[in-house]
């Protein structure tokens, strides 16, 4: 009995594992093309705003630059659980290279319940609430709630001609909850590599189609 419901206990958590990496990969290309996205706004900002110089007119406004800056935290807070999900963060620890792979694990393993997985807690809990306000702050406290037409009543930019300051907000709860699904998603990576006393297959040294590691 008790190995039917190991069993079923186990493929629950291979499947929530295969549902977040997808999420994960998802997320991680979306981020990818909005690099050049980024760039290409930028450059149309700073080349319309040297036009309007010269012919004396407005030719770029407050939106442009808002826009890039949006784009660009965008990348970061999408990127984040892709990061995690292909190790390619930046660690601070140079003797961890040098570690025997079960030792790397359990490094790991460690750090992420102790370290990210409260922190990823702790920014849901304090991004949360003013993500809602964001979303509905002409609305009232009172009926916060009372309607399904958000852009309607998010907040809007103090400056003049910018964008709705509430989606980079909401973003903000996005990008810290995918990061904690994709924290509990390398958990059952690492807890399955340490209980068979092997390898999780990330920690194998990478090919040299992949990312460098900066250690």
């Amino acid at each position: 009995m008790l190995r039917v419901i190991g069993r079923g206990v186990g493929k629950a958590l291979r499947g929530y594992q295969r549902v977040v990496d997808g999420v994960t990969e998802g997320f991680g290309w979306v981020a990818k093309w909005l690099v050049p996205t980024v760039v290409a706004v930028g450059f149309v900002n700073v080349l319309l705003r040297y036009i309007g110089r010269f012919t004396h007119s407005a030719l770029t406004s407050n939106r442009y630059v808002e826009l890039q800056w949006m784009l660009f935290g965008a990348i970061f807070l999408i990127g984040f659980p892709y990061v995690l999900k292909h190790h390619v963060n930046v660690r601070v620890d140079f003797l961890f290279q040098n570690y025997r792979p079960r030792v790397r694990a359990m490094i790991d393993f460690v750090g992420h319940v102790i370290g990210l997985i409260p922190f990823c807690l702790f920014a849901l809990w304090a991004t949360w609430d003013q993500a809602a306000t964001s979303l509905y702050q002409r609305a009232g406290i009172t009926n916060r709630w009372s309607t399904w037409k958000v852009w309607e009543v998010w907040e809007q930019s103090p400056d003049a001609g910018g964008l709705p300051r509430a989606p980079i907000k909401v973003l903000i709860v996005v990008g810290f909850f995918m990061l904690l699904a994709q924290s509990l998603a390398e958990l059952i990576k690492l807890g399955r590599a340490l209980a068979r006393r092997e390898v999780a297959a990330p920690l194998v040294e990478p090919d040299t189609e992949a990312p460098l590691r900066i250690e």
